[in-house]
């Protein structure tokens, strides 16, 4: 969502709570990414209640539009706020959790030190092409079990037995490592890598696990 399909979809009526799926910050209700990506899509907004963004209502003049429109930060605007540097907008992207990013630049100047969140395959600096296949793998794995997640949280799909997920994903993850071995170029990692994986454990889990597919249909007859 770029802040002029935003733009579009309040005008036309459409609610913030209906763009975006806010969730806890510190103490507070923010709007963030699971993963920090250069570009014009919206990544952050900081805290609601303070801010005064409205959430539940229709947002009818232009003012209020624009103010809103100001509190939600692209990848691009990290990056900015850090003087073009990636790395240090990556980490203030992870770092922010109810404040503005203008207002956090400072502390995280300050640290010396910095550990990235487990998991987090974007601050892994080596080039794909270059880590052992084994390293990969489990990437793809984990890639594979987060789309899982979400498409079970919204009903997407309907799954039973774990066990029998998990062993799809690692034969779904080592087929799609044999399609897409590579080589990555950096400056292109980890975008294109990203939205391959998700896009290949889609549909996979779709087809697989899908509402339409037969082991959905069971899974739901199962339930009622």
């Amino acid at each position: 969502m770029t802040k002029s399909e935003l733009r579009r979809r309040l005008k036309a009526g459409y609610l913030m709570d209906d763009v975006f799926a806010f969730g806890p910050g510190q103490e507070c209700e923010i709007f963030k990414a699971e993963r920090f990506r250069p570009g014009d899509e919206i990544i952050y907004i900081p805290d609601t209640h303070l801010n005064t963004i409205p959430r539940g209502t229709c947002i009818k003049d232009d003012e209020t539009i624009e103010d809103v429109i100001g509190c939600c930060y692209t990848g691009d605007d990290f990056i900015d706020e850090c003087g073009g540097n990636q790395e240090l907008a990556e980490r203030l992207f992870y770092y922010c959790d109810w404040q503005h990013p203008s207002s956090a630049v400072t502390e995280i100047e300050d640290e010396e030190e910095y550990e990235p969140p487990i998991g987090d395959r974007e601050h892994l600096r080596l080039p794909r092409h270059l880590r052992p296949w084994a390293v990969r793998l489990c990437e793809t794995v984990y890639d594979f079990a987060l789309n899982a997640q979400h498409l079970c949280e919204t009903g997407s799909v309907e799954v039973e037995d774990s066990r029998d997920l998990f062993s799809s994903i690692l034969q779904w993850a080592i087929e799609f490592e044999r399609e897409h071995p590579g080589p990555w170029d950096e400056e292109d990692y980890p975008g294109d890598y990203i939205d391959l994986v998700d896009e290949f454990a889609c549909k996979k889990l779709t087809e697989a696990y899908g509402n339409g597919s037969e082991y959905g249909k069971e899974a739901i007859a199962g339930s009622v």
